[in-house]
């Protein structure tokens, strides 16, 4: 079967699915990503937004009431030509108050989405009302390698989304002192890793930048630094630096390779230098929101 037309038809089944499960308090369903916009390759995931009245609290428990229809749909989801992964269902749950209240998800939706159930226009309306204020605001979508990130107003505040990027990378630099102490150095570099992305994706959204999907994004914090105080400046070319070479470690650091077993091949001082690596980008990162308007 054409890879496309399996997409479509597995589209078809999901809403049908969706209908079931959720009754009336099924509100909106859109898809977006490579699906939404007609360009899956073969493992492609479908990205789902699920909006939903009475949604349980939790992501676990949302998942949950969500488990029915994938498991009716496990049969259409499982390859069926030889070698070719299954294809898997990527959901985010929202009820209609959670869209209004609006996240850096729509970002993705407002220029990628395709609507496939929407009768009250809940959806709709609000990506059609975001569209206009990007429009408004002078935002801009910009290509980088294979994916879009978006300028948004220059003088956009740091809000919540940036403070939750922040507190996550304090929690973690907390774990990854307990993992040095356990002497579990390669955990210590893969999580460094992942502390680091946060930090620099979190300073890049205090200043209107929200970032691509990449996990090293530290070109593009340099391509923007004129965003940032001159102090701060002149410390994002290391912060640039740390990013490129954990991103290098990052898949080895955690499955290793052919003659590259992670538990040995990183030192004590492998580990010593991620987390002072890791811990002074998130004081770097600490300081931007402090230097902008509050």
């Amino acid at each position: 079967m054409n890879l496309l037309r399996r997409y479509e038809e597995l589209l078809d089944r999901f809403v049908v699915e969706l209908k079931a499960t959720y009754g009336s308090r099924l509100v909106a369903c859109a898809v977006f990503g490579s699906v939404g916009r007609g360009t899956p390759r073969v493992g492609s995931d479908i990205d789902l937004l699920i909006v939903a009245r009475g949604l349980p609290r939790g992501r676990f428990n949302r998942v949950e009431e969500f488990l029915g229809v994938e498991a009716r749909l496990e049969s259409a989801l499982t390859a069926t030509e030889s070698g070719s992964p299954p294809i898997a269902l990527s959901p985010v749950f929202k009820s209609p108050e959670e869209v209004e209240a609006g996240s850096p998800l729509f970002l993705d939706l407002v220029e990628d989405a395709r609507i496939l159930y929407d009768p009250e226009h809940c959806l709709t309306g609000y990506l059609d009302r975001l569209r206009a204020r990007l429009r408004a605001l002078g935002a801009r979508r910009h290509r980088r390698g294979n994916a879009w990130y978006w300028e948004l107003k220059p003088d956009l505040k740091p809000g919540e989304v940036f403070v939750g990027y922040l507190i996550k990378a304090q929690k973690r630099l907390k774990a990854l002192a307990v993992l040095r102490d356990e002497g579990a150095h390669s955990d210590v570099v893969r999580e460094a890793q992942e502390l680091v992305e946060l930090a620099l994706k979190g300073m890049l959204r205090a200043v209107g930048i929200e970032p691509p999907k990449f996990h090293d994004v530290g070109g593009l914090l340099l391509e923007h630094e004129v965003k940032f105080s001159p102090e701060l400046r002149a410390r994002l070319p290391r912060a640039a630096e740390i990013s490129k070479r954990l991103r290098r470690e990052r898949e080895l650091a955690l499955y290793g390779d052919i003659d590259f077993i992670p538990t040995e091949a990183y030192s004590t001082a492998d580990a010593e230098c991620a987390y002072a690596d890791a811990a002074w980008v998130l004081t770097v990162a600490s300081e931007v929101i402090d230097r902008l308007p509050s």
